[in-house]
């Protein structure tokens, strides 16, 4: 589905330490109310907590109307994020990427992988995707 970065994406995977840390519950006492009564309920005391998460996700875009994607998303504790996506514009094929790695974030879309539409980077670029 994707060639920009797929192998960003297993590096950044690849880079997750063995989780050795456990849910521990009676940590939570900062936590609101709420937050504290659904992480009780979602995780099992003692759970090895991940470093990674992979995740695959597909819906619609808001880029000058609703238009169809499929995305992939690596966040690796500690590491930063890697966002990657594919979006149908006038059936064409527009492949983006966002990123924070080490406290640097940067986007770039390219209209069929080859000619950029979108190319950013620093502060700014940072913060939205950090948000």
């Amino acid at each position: 589905m994707f060639h920009l970065k797929k192998s960003s994406l297993e590096t950044l995977w690849h880079s997750a330490p063995i989780a050795y840390a456990h849910f521990p519950p009676l940590q939570l006492s900062s936590l609101p109310e709420n937050a504290k009564r659904y992480l009780k309920h979602a995780i099992s005391p003692n759970t090895r907590l991940a470093n990674a998460v992979r995740l695959k996700i597909h819906g619609e875009i808001k880029l000058k109307g609703w238009q169809p994607f499929q995305a992939e998303q690596i966040i690796c504790y500690h590491k930063g994020m890697i966002w990657q996506a594919i979006v149908w514009m006038n059936g064409l094929p527009v492949y983006g990427w966002g990123h924070v790695i080490e406290g640097k974030g940067a986007v770039q879309w390219k209209l069929l992988g080859l000619l950029p539409v979108v190319l950013a980077s620093g502060p700014d670029t940072t913060r939205s995707a950090v948000g």
